[in-house]
């Protein structure tokens, strides 16, 4: 009887304990939204509009399918994926250098449209012999409401 006391007492102090830590963190690179996510592609260079000295795309792929892209001439870029749009899976992130005069970093970012939880992440330099490369810079695992980006 005294063992099952002990037991019990255990188990509540152990249980308190959880109950007072809180709720846990996603980490950074998670990011849970209901109302999905916005993944922004920009990048600064030398000219006074960096959109002036390159022109960069932004595509989300599984496998060689282009699922999702947003390819802006001559502007920064941005796509929208909402839950349900695709099917929970792995998708690459890959940023297609379309056109580039001078040396230019990127950044992705990807923000929960009603959390506005933010991960950033910056890539370069690339230059004139990049032209026409896809650049792979992250990877986007989807499960349900839950976006984790990865490299």
């Amino acid at each position: 009887m005294t063992s099952i006391i002990k037991y019990t007492i255990s188990c509540l102090l152990f249980a308190t304990l959880l109950a007072s830590c809180g709720k846990v963190e996603d980490a950074e690179n998670i990011i849970t939204d209901p109302e999905g996510i916005k993944i922004a592609l920009t990048w600064t260079n030398t000219a006074t509009d960096p959109t002036t000295g390159a022109d960069l795309e932004l595509y989300v792929r599984q496998s060689y399918n282009t699922l999702l892209s947003s390819n802006n001439y001559y502007e920064f870029e941005e796509i929208e994926v909402t839950p349900q749009l695709l099917n929970n899976g792995t998708y690459n992130l890959d940023v297609y250098v379309d056109d580039i005069d001078r040396v230019t970093n990127y950044t992705i970012t990807v923000t929960g449209k009603s959390t506005n939880k933010t991960y950033s992440r910056s890539f370069g330099p690339i230059n004139a012999s990049d032209n026409n490369a896809t650049l792979k810079p992250f990877s986007l695992t989807i499960e349900g409401d839950r976006y984790n980006v990865f490299y």
